[in-house]
């Protein structure tokens, strides 16, 4: 939100959204059916409200959505943390909330949206892919290279100028969560009547 914006808590803006779903224009960034937009309907669900009724937009990606919001021509954005942080630091913006687990170390300030009752968990991450056909020798090897390259300081570096968690799951793991994601992904764009 804008710092100007009437809405000062997330629950303000929810029971906005109670009263009136589409009364209140929203950038999900660049994609609809992803996790930006997810992320607004899960939060409209938890809330009571048809997230098929929000006011969606989106534009060329986070930055358009940022120019959009402080320039007033939108009412709200549902983005990465990192397109937020600095506007929100230099006073320009008002974040209601965030869908990580804990607080943010950079912006200990939000709250998490389930610590305002808002049962809504949605984190985003990095997956790299390979060819079908990999051996084992060659998935140890990209585990071992990628597990080197999160512990990295430059990488933690990275983690923490935008706020985020970190974590790490080799490819195994990674494959059980991109199984459990889809489906449940499937399940919401079914609602949002994106998919069948």
């Amino acid at each position: 939100m804008r710092a100007d914006s009437p809405y000062k808590t997330l629950k303000e803006f929810v029971t906005q959204l109670q009263k009136d779903p589409a009364s209140l224009a929203i950038s999900v960034g660049s994609t609809r059916g992803a996790v930006n937009h997810f992320t607004v309907a899960l939060l409209a669900k938890a809330a009571g409200v048809d997230p098929k009724q929000l006011k969606i937009l989106v534009f060329g990606g986070g930055a358009e959505s940022v120019v959009n919001l402080l320039g007033g021509h939108i009412d709200a954005m549902m983005q990465a943390s990192n397109n937020a942080i600095v506007h929100h630091q230099a006073g320009k913006m008002r974040i209601l909330g965030i869908s990580m687990p804990k607080r943010s170390a950079i912006i200990p300030d939000v709250p998490t949206f389930r610590e305002q009752g808002y049962d809504v968990l949605m984190d985003g991450w990095y997956a790299f892919v390979g060819p079908k056909g990999m051996s084992e020798a060659q998935i140890a090897y990209w585990d071992g290279a990628f597990l080197r390259t999160v512990n990295h300081a430059d990488w933690k570096k990275f983690i923490d100028s935008g706020g985020w968690e970190w974590g790490y799951k080799n490819a195994r793991d990674t494959l059980a969560q991109m199984k459990k994601e889809y489906d449940q992904s499937k399940a919401l764009l079914t609602e949002l009547g994106m998919a069948k």
